[in-house]
């Protein structure tokens, strides 16, 4: 049965919109870095950790930029060890979660069509409104 005769709820007007965003872009992107060495190289100048969605995303990304800045490879051992020296590997989902970016990213072209696709950056702003949602599932920013 429908609702019909029934008082309908007043909702809460949405004053911001919706971010748009895409997982598995995020996922392709730093798959791409770990599977190839440099991949980073293409990325590393222009995007910033806060342009990622999910938070996990964005401290995988910021270990990756470390182990970059100190000329090393963004390669699973590396990243999980910078993430392990910050507290954060079981945070972001452990070695499984790493493992999953390397295995669902056949090559790293996606870093090429990343950067051919720049110029649809999100604001950093726009970004945090989808973070503070994301800490609803326990996640907080680790600095």
């Amino acid at each position: 049965m429908g609702n019909w005769g029934k008082p309908v709820e007043k909702r809460e007007e949405r004053t911001e919109r919706s971010v748009p965003f895409d997982l598995q872009a995020e996922r392709a992107t730093l798959g791409s870095i770990l599977l190839e060495r440099d991949a980073i190289i293409a990325v590393a100048g222009w995007l910033p950790a806060e342009y990622f969605y999910l938070e996990k995303h964005a401290l995988i990304y910021e270990a990756m930029l470390a182990c970059y800045n100190r000329r090393e490879p963004a390669d699973l051992a590396t990243v999980a060890a910078e993430l392990r020296r910050r507290g954060q590997l079981e945070l972001v989902g452990g070695l499984s979660m790493l493992s999953e970016l390397v295995t669902e990213v056949p090559t790293a072209v996606h870093i090429r069509i990343l950067c051919a696709d720049r110029g649809a950056h999100r604001t950093p702003a726009a970004v945090d409104r989808g973070r503070r949602a994301d800490r609803g599932n326990g996640l907080r920013r680790v600095e």
